[in-house]
């Protein structure tokens, strides 16, 4: 018996114009009735869904379409798409559709879809892309931006509200309705731009040293902790920021190494835990150099402390890529393994999600050399 071949991109499209979302069409696009679809099919069809979206009705083919009906056909697409993040085989996929949602966002003229769209990100399972498609959309001059000035002031935790607070002390939101917001949320934090203009010069001249090729490490310290440590901790955060910024750059040349070590050594050392934790995790996750990244895994492995270091490592296992096999080697160093290294390594081996094939020898390796020791 020969399989029925579903409908094209352009069938699709056509009946979703002409008719409206249908339950013929809603069972298509979400292969509710099995994956009756090749990947390359399946992109041209969410490429054909994410210009529905971003379209404006001025301009298109669907003027005829009564504006209710126009208006329920996209927010079901938007379901689909919502409900494709939330099966998301992987972290990769899920990444995918978060760059869809911040176009659609971006680009459509729909405010409720703009909208919807900008919602949709918070949901993403990377927190790093989720801040940054935020971050990018309070920025504009979409329909989201309002809400996405809101989300990072009040749902992304401490990451969203620095960089919230980095976006209103400098003038980068001018949306009305989201400078508004931005300034509702900055009066409850007390964030004031003349104290930020002070921060970003700290911040600058840390990154002029770093430009030199100076002893960060020293300078990190003498800014946290020394005679001249006269700064906020929203202060002290932003310099952090300025070397974390330096270290996901690419590096120039050999010598720029021990200065990378000591600038990881530094924010290890030298600033409050969350601080540190969270931008190093971002170095190891996000250097645009390897060598950058390795620097960044072996300082989460033997500077902050046990328990956070077994958190940082896992999730960094957890990606599966060519840094995996450094993170599981980290959780089974002597410091960690007592402390919830062991631990950690037996339920990544349970899960079964490290498949890349150093990380899963890696692992092995290390599960077996670790066979007579107990959990804690």
């Amino acid at each position: 018996q020969t399989t029925k071949q579903p409908p094209t991109a352009a069938q699709i499209m056509r009946e979703l114009r002409d008719r409206g979302w249908s339950t013929g069409v809603a069972s298509i696009v979400t292969d509710e009735h099995g994956k009756l679809r090749s990947p390359a099919d399946r992109e041209e069809l969410a490429d054909s869904l994410e210009a529905f979206l971003a379209e404006k009705p001025a301009t298109t083919a669907i003027d005829a379409t009564p504006s209710l009906q126009l208006q329920e056909s996209r927010l079901a697409v938007m379901n689909a798409f919502s409900r494709a993040l939330r099966r998301a085989p992987s972290p990769e996929s899920a990444s995918r559709i978060g760059e869809r949602l911040l176009r659609i966002a971006e680009r459509s003229s729909d405010a409720l879809v703009s909208q919807g769209a900008g919602r949709l990100l918070m949901q993403l399972p990377d927190t790093s892309q989720a801040i940054g498609s935020l971050r990018r959309l309070a920025t504009s001059q979409s329909a989201a931006a309002e809400r996405a000035v809101y989300a990072l002031g009040r749902m992304m935790g401490s990451e969203g509200q620095r960089v919230l607070e980095r976006l209103y002390t400098t003038g980068q939101i001018t949306h009305r309705q989201a400078r508004w917001t931005a300034t509702l949320i900055s009066r409850k934090n007390g964030w004031s731009p003349q104290d930020s203009a002070n921060r970003v010069r700290e911040a600058v001249a840390v990154s002029e040293k770093l430009r030199m090729r100076a002893n960060i490490g020293d300078e990190a310290r003498l800014l946290a902790r020394g005679p001249t440590a006269l700064h906020s901790e929203r202060a002290l955060a932003v310099i952090a920021d300025s070397i974390t910024s330096y270290l996901v750059s690419p590096t120039r040349s050999e010598k720029e190494v021990p200065i990378r070590h000591a600038a990881a050594a530094a924010l290890a050392e030298a600033f409050a835990k969350r601080v540190a934790s969270d931008r190093l995790f971002v170095v190891a996750r996000t250097a645009r150099d390897p060598e950058t990244r390795m620097i960044a895994i072996s300082t989460i492995t033997s500077l902050l402390d046990a328990p956070e270091s077994v958190r940082l490592l896992a999730l960094i296992a957890s990606a599966n890529d060519q840094f995996a096999a450094a993170a599981i080697q980290g959780l089974a160093a002597e410091r960690l393994v007592s402390s919830g290294g062991l631990t950690a390594l037996r339920e990544l081996d349970r899960q079964g999600v490290i498949t890349e094939r150093t990380a899963r020898a890696q692992l092995s390796i290390q599960l077996r050399l670790l066979a007579g020791r107990k959990t804690p």
